[in-house]
């Protein structure tokens, strides 16, 4: 018959829960709290392992946060080779392509890019940045340059 509920059918296959922490208990055993951290969560997809999805949760709203401001170093440096796109496919840009190369000094949220020399788009916008793990950027434009300008 059939009935008890819990881990698996067969195989020996079976979870237990032997003991419950709080979250403040191990943020406390890290040095941490609420406002000073949060968690990111990295999902791979095997059919596309090179655009893993990204996910963050703060323990706290972000107001009350006591994550230091960034500094954000930027390096821009021109493609002069007609290289395919990230995603394989050839660059349909008539202007210049950019490579930006970002590091910041502490957590970066929300980190937004904008051109006032071309137009065009990035490879990404909007994101956030971590402490010693570089980001690099691409910006494709659709011109020479806005006119009057560069």
């Amino acid at each position: 018959g059939g009935g008890g509920g819990g881990g698996g059918g067969g195989g020996g296959s079976s979870s237990k829960i032997f003991e419950l922490v709080g979250l403040d208990t191990i943020l406390r055993g890290a040095g941490l709290t609420r406002v000073s951290c949060f968690a990111t969560c990295r999902w791979n997809d095997v059919s596309s392992p090179s655009s893993p999805i990204l996910n963050y949760h703060f323990f706290s709203p972000l107001k009350k946060s006591l994550i230091p401001r960034s500094y954000i170093d930027t390096v821009i440096s021109l493609n002069t080779e007609d290289d395919d796109d990230e995603d394989g496919s050839r660059s349909t840009s008539i202007g210049p392509v950019f490579s930006i190369h970002l590091r910041c000094s502490h957590v970066a949220l929300f980190v937004y890019l904008t051109s006032s020399s071309f137009y065009g788009h990035f490879s990404d916008n909007g994101f956030h940045m971590l402490p010693g793990r570089d980001t690099i950027i691409t910006f494709t434009s659709w011109n020479q340059g806005k006119e009057g300008e560069g």
